[in-house]
């Protein structure tokens, strides 16, 4: 085997500026948070990526990839609240994607100048700064695709053990992270296969992308593919073969008249008008994003040509590798149909065009300088609204952290949470229940915007507590004053925090009760909490 080629020197004025670009991103999201006056847990999936992190402590299934869950519960469990541990994990993402975007864009052949354009413009862009404030993996997802790029790019130029590694933790991390990690992971083992110096590592990049669960403490499946969220995260994919609206994730997201056109195309299984669809509305909602996608990957091509046709100083395979990303994600990027999904790939598309942009002064810098003011004049006019888009979040979190305050303060803590709005959990971390007319039904605090529907037990639904925000807290008292059934009970250790569907606790220390009829009185029994 031929020996690698020695590693280039990183120049110290790269450094400097990458971690300057770190510095000014960290300052940033702190100014953000501080300056907008935003609290609370942020972002629509906010349950979803939260409590997975406390059903990761307990052994319960996670239902979405639990790298940022994960990341989330060391620090919960160092003695940081749930939501400020998501925040946390989320900023530091955030804060470091404009310092990965140059020196992805260096290692793809950009100049130092327009490096540390395109990572100024992935600072002020108003999406990652949303994300960075929100419980959910946005800003790693982000991180992630840039940090594959450059390490594509590295590889292409200069295979060598650092390349070899950085790919091998790509294929590791990414089916943990998000859906598009997937594709992510294949593009790293066979970037390793298709170089000689990288050969080595594609055994090792596979074994990673396989037995990547046991680093989050989960059993991996019998192959790659078969990853125990397998199911969230093929379901976009999946969706256009699809024949029934109860396989398709997001058909509740949609308004009446989307979700009534998106039915027809269902069950007339008309495949290329679903796809239509999709792109349309995915066009509609980020119609920025996709024209800075569009020219980076323009950019690029016309770059490498015109480096294949220049002299040979930089050559032109870095800058078609660190692009090669966007490519493989596209699929899920255009199907998903959301905003965010597509802007997650603006920053490396920002590297991209760096790395494309010509080199030299006069002209040339001239002309990028016009380039970052016109993408700068795309992104900076959307800041006011994403600000007052994420302040609108704080009353709706401050009733929920409300109910959630005072759960805590006045149940045991055996106490389950029950009803639909699943976000009082993040600030009352305990187990699910919706009634079943189990024994669990007793100790459920239900948090409803109604009264529950009657019980078939011999008790009845009582509020006992009235929040903000029209919520209340209802609880099922025994009728005739008898005492709770089985009080010294408690919920299965592996009950999970989160649910999709109608939670189901088993309730457990009760031998020989009936489970569904309370005992009989017996004095001096407390009356349930909040009576």
């Amino acid at each position: 085997m031929p020996p690698a080629p020695p590693r280039e020197p990183w120049p110290r004025r790269d450094r400097a500026a990458v971690l300057a670009l770190v510095i000014a991103g960290a300052a940033g999201v702190v100014a953000l948070r501080s300056g907008a006056g935003l609290w609370g847990a942020m972002g629509t999936d906010a349950p979803l990526w939260g409590l997975t992190a406390l059903d990761l402590r307990v052994g319960a299934p996670p239902l979405v990839p639990p790298l940022y869950p994960a990341l989330t519960g060391l620090l919960h469990r160092a003695g940081l609240g749930l939501v400020p541990a998501a925040q946390l994990v989320a900023g530091l993402g955030a804060a470091l994607v404009p310092g990965a975007v140059a020196g992805a864009a260096r290692a793809g052949g950009a100049s130092t100048e327009n490096a540390l354009i395109a990572g100024i413009l992935a600072l002020i862009m108003p999406d990652l700064g949303a994300w960075s404030q929100q419980v959910q993996p946005d800003s790693l997802g982000a991180l992630l695709l840039v940090l594959a790029g450059g390490a594509l790019a590295v590889h292409s130029r200069a295979p060598g053990r650092g390349s070899g590694l950085a790919l091998v933790a790509v294929a590791t991390l990414a089916p943990l992270l998000r859906a598009h990690g997937l594709p992510l992971a294949a593009l790293a083992v066979l970037a390793l296969v298709a170089v000689p110096g990288g050969r080595r590592w594609a055994p090792l990049a596979l074994a990673g992308w396989w037995l990547g669960p046991l680093l989050v403490g989960l059993r991996p499946g019998p192959h790659p593919l078969a990853q125990p969220w397998g199911d969230r995260a093929g379901g976009a994919l999946s969706a256009l073969w699809a024949t029934d609206a109860e396989a398709v994730p997001y058909i509740r997201e949609l308004h009446r008249e989307a979700r009534r056109a998106y039915l027809g195309l269902l069950h007339t299984g008309d495949r290329g008008a679903q796809i239509r669809w999709h792109a349309g509305r995915s066009l509609r909602l980020a119609t920025d994003g996709w024209l800075l996608l569009a020219a980076s990957a323009a950019a690029a091509v016309a770059g490498a040509v015109r480096r294949r046709r220049g002299p040979p100083v930089v050559p032109a395979a870095p800058l078609l590798a660190l692009v090669l990303p966007l490519l493989v994600t596209l699929p899920a990027l255009i199907i998903w149909s959301q905003r965010r999904h597509v802007l997650l790939a603006v920053p490396l598309a920002l590297a991209g065009l760096a790395a494309a942009a010509p080199r030299g002064g006069g002209r040339a810098r001239a002309g990028v300088l016009a380039g970052a003011v016109a993408v700068a004049s795309v992104l900076v006019p959307r800041w006011p609204g994403t600000v007052a888009a994420l302040q609108s979040e704080r009353p709706r979190a401050e009733h929920y952290a409300a109910l959630g305050d005072w759960v805590c303060e006045t149940t045991p803590d055996t106490v389950l949470l029950g009803g639909i709005f699943q976000d009082v959990g993040l600030y009352c971390p305990r187990p699910r229940h919706d009634p079943d007319g189990s024994l669990a039904d007793w100790h459920t605090a239900l948090i409803s915007d109604r009264p529950p529907p009657a019980t078939a037990l011999p008790g009845q639904w009582r509020p006992v507590h009235t929040g903000p925000g029209g919520l209340a807290v209802y609880r099922l008292v025994p009728d005739g004053g008898a005492p709770l059934p089985c009080a010294a009970g408690h919920a299965a250790p592996d009950t999970a925090h989160l649910a999709v569907a109608a939670a189901r606790a088993r309730w457990e220390g009760c031998a020989g009760a009936d489970l569904a009829q309370p005992p009989p009185a017996s004095p001096g029994q407390p009356a349930p909490p909040g009576e």
